[in-house]
């Protein structure tokens, strides 16, 4: 949607531009069948001929609004930003708000030629801030289409309507999120007291709805800070922002629904589906824990009277409310184990009679269930010394033992095991299909475990609360010598450089794709190569150098400026992470393949 939106606003511009362009040319060709006085002034204030068009005004005062090619000099001057003439004009009884063939003012050519200087002597003049186009555009829909803060900021404060819809349902407001505006323009926009947040688009939602379907974080911030009613208006299907959220895995702007909209977490849609039983739906695990850690009613049932450990095993489709394509297919491990700890119930009934665990075929996930369900009720979950819970699914260690490999099953031997298999050999075969997995082991390793997720609560307070460590699986390519190092020991920032360099920084590589993570991976004496697949703190990333030893400061003007968390290849679209700190990773998964 928005690479469409942006065509049509580029479109707009251009057939504006390239109708003054043709304007020059048949003025210079003589422009056959016009007068040769009526083309000299239009011709004089495109040139910025302040004194040809006095001239011409002396002579002919009340033609000063006359059209060639549908077009005033007005017009021509204001586009092209001739504040001198626009001035002089207006002086001399030019109407401000006479319109073209396409019905644009000269507010609409002053914000298309990005002109605010225009705009000013134009709304002092009395121009109508509101004034609309053949496309129902006012002169702001214009001025945020073309990402103009100066001119957006003009049309603000000369009481321009953000709430009013063009001819395709659209806001400037629901326009400026679309078109990934600049904090300045969303500020101006939505933060107006003018602005109605309510105003529904086209496609039936609201500006907040909207700015989270778009994964526009500031746009949120602005709504909520503005105006915290809107954050439980439903749209037509029963959605909430917070639903919207949910589908599609917009986890820091689900946290500051809850945390700062202070939202309802188990409102409901149509089919009385709550925002936990859509996530768990589309399988989004960061959105479940941060719901979970919400304190969300895990048993709420929907029309079906299915639960969300109900719908963890099945598929479910959401048309219309998704605007990102989920990623991982196999990861109910993770959720049926996260809705057990909260305490979920396993034996609700759905209107077919049905029991989460009537659902379940496999017999040895289920008495896995079984026992994870009593461990919660009697809160029997082992902890590390400081408090924090060990994994549920984590094989018993002996007294004194730092660290297990655990083998995991792919042949169907343990089912909680295969499952936990396939969701790691998925993810590694997406780009790597080629290889041959021979085995998969868990890592187990409570200090460290621990570790990191005292970093990843300490990150989560820094920047907005669960969810907001910007957590991620990533790859991590070795050397066999050293598997068991750093399964006891952990990764070391400190071999930096050996193998892969420090291109961007003096820390430890980690990459999305298995393929690029397999470069950095050496054979053993039998032809195998050995992989990690590693939880990351991601945090604030920064763009990468080969000269960081630690991550550069977020405001380098200020000595005490936090750091960022970790450096990456491309800020917009990063595929290799570069981190300084090793308590925010840990090796979760140890890959042998050939």
């Amino acid at each position: 949607d928005s690479d469409v939106d942006s065509d049509v606003a580029d479109t707009q511009s251009n057939d504006v531009a390239e109708a003054i362009a043709q304007l020059y040319v048949d003025m210079l060709r003589g422009m056959p069948g016009h007068s040769e006085g009526a083309v000299s002034i239009v011709q004089a204030a495109g040139q910025g001929d302040l004194q040809a068009v006095k001239d011409w005004v002396k002579n002919n005062p009340d033609k000063i609004d006359q059209k060639i090619e549908g077009k005033t000099a007005l017009q021509i001057a204001c586009y092209e930003g001739y504040v001198d003439i626009v001035r002089f004009l207006l002086q001399n009884k030019a109407n401000p708000d006479l319109k073209d063939s396409e019905e644009d003012s000269p507010l609409h050519y002053s914000a298309f030629g990005m002109e605010h200087q225009t705009m000013v002597e134009l709304l002092k003049a009395g121009a109508n801030a509101n004034i609309v186009n053949k496309g129902k555009q006012t002169p702001l829909h214009i001025a945020v289409g073309k990402k103009s803060p100066e001119c957006v900021k003009v049309l603000m404060r000369h009481k321009a309507d953000p709430s009013f819809k063009d001819s395709d349902g659209d806001t400037p407001m629901h326009d400026a999120i679309t078109q990934q505006c600049s904090f300045e323009i969303i500020e101006a926009v939505l933060g107006s007291p003018k602005a109605r947040h309510e105003e529904n688009n086209s496609k039936g939602f609201n500006v907040l709805q909207w700015a989270v379907m778009k994964n526009a974080g500031p746009a949120v911030n602005v709504i909520i800070e503005k105006n915290k009613s809107v954050v439980n208006e439903q749209m037509s299907e029963g959605f909430t922002a917070l639903h919207i959220a949910a589908a599609n895995d917009h986890v820091e702007i689900a946290s500051a629904l809850i945390r700062k909209g202070e939202c309802n977490i188990n409102a409901t849609d149509k089919d009385k589906r709550t925002p936990l039983i859509i996530c768990v739906s589309q399988g989004h695990t960061r959105i479940m824990e941060v719901l979970i850690a919400a304190c969300c009613e895990v048993n709420a049932q929907d029309n079906s009277g299915n639960t969300a450990l109900h719908v963890a095993q099945m598929k479910k489709s959401l048309p219309g409310l998704i605007q990102m394509k989920q990623e991982d297919k196999n990861v109910g491990t993770k959720i049926i184990c996260a809705l057990l700890e909260a305490k979920a119930d396993l034996y609700i009934k759905n209107e077919e009679g049905r029991t989460p665990l009537d659902l379940m075929e496999d017999e040895t996930i289920k008495h896995f269930m079984i026992m994870l369900s009593e461990k919660a009720k009697a809160a029997k979950f082992q902890t590390t010394q400081r408090g924090v819970m060990i994994p549920s699914d984590w094989v018993k260690m002996d007294r004194g033992e730092q660290y297990k490999r655990v083998l995991l099953s792919s042949d169907g031997g343990n089912g909680m095991m295969e499952k936990e298999y396939q969701m790691v050999a998925e993810k590694f075969k997406k780009t790597l299909g080629q290889a041959k997995i021979l085995q998969i082991e868990r890592v187990q390793n409570p200090y460290y475990w621990e570790c990191y997720q005292l970093k990843k609560l300490r990150l989560e307070q820094q920047y907005g609360g669960s969810g907001c460590s910007n957590e991620k699986e990533l790859f991590h390519g070795t050397l066999p010598t050293y598997v068991d190092v750093i399964c006891k020991d952990n990764l070391d920032f400190r071999l930096a450089g050996e193998r892969v360099g420090t291109l961007f920084g003096k820390g430890t590589y980690f990459a999305i794709d298995a393929k690029y993570s397999d470069l950095y991976s050496q054979v053993d004496k039998e032809k195998n190569k050995f992989m990690f697949l590693v939880k990351v703190l991601c945090g604030k990333c920064a763009l990468g150098d080969t000269k960081y030893s630690r991550p550069p400061p977020v405001d380098p003007k200020n000595p005490t400026s936090e750091l960022y968390d970790c450096c990456v290849d491309n800020v917009d679209n990063p595929r290799v992470f570069c981190v300084f700190d090793r308590n925010q990773y840990y090796p979760q998964y140890l890959i042998k393949y050939k």
